[in-house]
């Protein structure tokens, strides 16, 4: 009688143990199918708006058009002394 109570309890805990496991891969899931929305938002844009793929060839791969001025700053180093 003792080992079916003992089998029981330890039953208990193992699915107590799987269901925690199922609900963080639940959320896990989610988490990712909201992170391909938004990617896939994003890609839409990318291909379908000049404007959002004009700004990300700026921003990301320093881009600029053929008559933009470019200034170059130098590097400061952590003392506040820009390096030659």
């Amino acid at each position: 009688m003792l080992l079916l109570v003992v089998a029981g309890v330890k039953s208990y805990r193992d699915l107590s143990i799987a269901r925690t496991h199922e609900h963080k891969l639940r959320l896990e899931i989610e988490g990712t199918h909201q992170r391909i929305r938004h990617l896939s938002d994003r890609i839409e844009r990318i291909e379908n708006d000049d404007a959002t793929l004009e700004q990300l060839a700026r921003e990301e791969l320093g881009w600029v058009r053929a008559h933009d001025v470019v200034i170059v700053l130098p590097d400061e180093t952590p003392g506040g002394e820009p390096t030659p």
